[in-house]
């Protein structure tokens, strides 16, 4: 009725670095990265995606959490898709200037979506170079400044992955 797609995900954040500015500050990255506007059935949608975060860094996992481990000595951050299994966070990422949506990158595994690009010794390349401006594929601006987010097809694949 609202047209409006709501996306809540829980995210407990843990580990010796975790701390309360850092998740809230990737909460506002990842809400800010994944709200928008998509179109399902030839309908236009509002995207309203809430995270409900609970820093936790050395208690017992709260239920019903995906858990996120904080620790500077992480070398490349990860997620699981789906949230299934720990992911691994550096406290840098959640301001990190020159590649803004590493956060809001890895909170698409959470949603279910794989890296697009691929791996090479010199660096990642995308799996296809023509499509830019794609969290899956970069977390760093372009040449002109513009950030990567989600498009059509992130949003189709999700609705997918839940079967619609």
């Amino acid at each position: 009725i609202t047209k409006t797609v709501y996306i809540t995900t829980n995210i407990e954040y843990t580990g010796p670095d975790a701390t309360q500015a850092d998740a809230d500050a990737a909460r506002a990255q990842i809400e800010q990265t994944w709200s928008g506007s998509m179109t399902h059935d030839g309908e236009t949608y509002r995207v309203q995606v809430q995270v409900n975060q609970v820093v936790n860094p050395n208690g017992p996992r709260t239920p019903g959490y995906d858990n996120v481990i904080v620790d500077g000595h992480t070398n490349r951050m990860s997620q699981s898709l789906f949230g299934n299994g720990d992911g691994y966070q550096t406290p840098a990422a959640a301001t990190d200037a020159g590649r803004p949506r590493r956060i809001a990158h890895e909170y698409g595994h959470t949603l279910g979506l794989p890296d697009d690009y691929h791996d090479t010794p010199t660096g990642s390349v995308p799996n296809d170079p023509s499509r830019t401006h794609d969290i899956m594929t970069q977390t760093w601006p372009d040449a002109d400044g513009t950030l990567p987010g989600p498009d059509q097809g992130h949003y189709d694949q999700i609705l997918r992955n839940h079967g619609y």
